[in-house]
């Protein structure tokens, strides 16, 4: 084992690591990359199986690639960010202006922060299949997200278009939750 908590020598293997691994991840395929540079991708590869075996508390290793790339692309300047797959989703919904999702427009609901209230169901989506304005979210494909924040539910709801997801909602005035099977369809903003 040659790591302790240091988070000095730790991070700084780590960031070394990743900027020689995104050095040679930008070079196309058939470009010359001197020698060097190979063998200090295969030392990163080395450091980073050996963090993830044997560091001395367990580590989640997409949260360690991410805080490298992110630590090895802000050191170019200040507008240069890794995004991760989610993000690059979500960039790439403001982008285009559309999606795959069940066409609700969900809140926080101010008396119960825990809770997600339906703001607007589109026609010709969620609406059409029954879900109002009001419902308050319970379950998504069986999973309570209760305490999950808007974002979370959200990327939940969405898939690509032709798959479905079934949504659970409670409604004032119903003794019991009413559940939906939503169809995923193209959505535009």
């Amino acid at each position: 084992k040659f790591f302790t908590k240091g988070p000095v020598l730790f991070f700084s293997g780590l960031v070394s690591g990743l900027l020689l691994t995104g050095a040679i991840l930008l070079v196309p395929d058939g470009a010359a990359v001197g020698q060097s540079v190979r063998e200090k991708v295969a030392l990163f590869d080395i450091i980073f199986q050996d963090i993830t075996s044997n560091y001395v508390e367990p580590v989640d290793e997409e949260k360690l690639f991410e805080t490298g790339m992110q630590a090895m692309l802000s050191s170019l300047d200040p507008y240069t960010q890794f995004e991760n797959n989610l993000q690059a989703r979500e960039m790439n919904v403001k982008a285009n202006g559309k999606y795959g999702g069940v066409g609700l427009g969900l809140a926080q609901d101010l008396r119960d922060p825990d809770r997600l209230v339906v703001m607007s169901a589109f026609e010709g989506y969620a609406f059409d299949e029954g879900v109002r304005p009001g419902d308050y979210i319970e379950r998504v494909n069986d999973i309570d997200v209760k305490g999950r924040n808007i974002e979370e539910v959200t990327n939940m709801l969405r898939g690509p278009p032709g798959t479905s997801v079934n949504l659970e909602v409670s409604r004032q005035g119903a003794s019991s939750g009413i559940t939906f099977k939503l169809d995923r369809r193209f959505v535009s903003i």
